[in-house]
């Protein structure tokens, strides 16, 4: 499903379970992929930013419905229908602009058209025809290339089904470079584990003396 997704849409569908199992939800929902955009960053801040849309009154008028549950974190969350359709309308606008990868931005249009987070960005004041008139003057001003799908992402999700069937608790967040970030503790130590697009995993203990190590240390988290 998710083979033309570029490596920022990726995370962002994956920071989105996270919101919803941070928020006790049984489903991912369109205010879950918004609140995972807005984890995520990327052309969709400056389009906030030109409409003086606050990211942070965002995500707490998304958040603030939420109904927690009692969600085990190992559980496979599905996404509503709503989530899905967003998401096939993402692909739609892809295929309108006749490119061939899904990213941020055509995440946002998705979300713009349907209830839910659309409603949200709505009253905040952005409709289809400005993000979308907004958005592509953005991407002309960037000199960025769309990015590719993410290799990494196998590896962190086999990294994260192993945390989640030991109940181990775990931080994900985005620190500003090109890679997903994985915080949790281990005995007295805490552990970063970046996991990037190419591959690569860096994990970073820290002890008394913090050591940055390779890709095998992490098979001492599951001794």
């Amino acid at each position: 499903m998710f083979e033309r997704f570029t490596e920022g849409a990726r995370r962002v569908v994956f920071f989105a379970r996270y919101e919803a199992v941070q928020l006790g939800q049984m489903v991912i929902d369109t205010e879950h992929l918004m609140l995972g955009l807005l984890r995520e960053g990327s052309i969709v801040l400056d389009l906030l930013e030109r409409h003086s849309i606050r990211p942070s009154e965002l995500r707490r008028i998304l958040a603030k419905g939420a109904t927690p549950e009692d969600v085990a974190a190992a559980i496979d969350i599905p996404l509503s229908p709503g989530a899905q359709q967003a998401l096939a309308h993402a692909s739609e606008e892809a295929e309108r602009e006749r490119v061939r990868n899904i990213g941020c931005d055509h995440l946002l249009i998705g979300l713009l058209l349907e209830p839910g987070a659309g409603d949200v960005l709505r009253e905040a004041g952005l409709t289809l025809e400005t993000a979308r008139r907004d958005l592509a003057a953005l991407r002309e001003q960037s000199t960025q290339r769309p990015g590719d799908p993410a290799t990494a992402m196998p590896k962190l999700i086999r990294f994260l089904d192993k945390l989640d069937a030991q109940r181990r608790p775990y931080r994900l967040s985005h620190p500003g470079r090109p890679s997903i970030r994985v915080e949790l503790a281990h005995r007295d130590e805490r552990w970063e584990v970046d996991f990037f697009a190419d591959g690569q995993v860096e994990v970073v203990v820290f002890t008394a003396a913090p050591a940055i190590e390779g890709e095998d240390a992490l098979t001492r988290l599951f001794e």
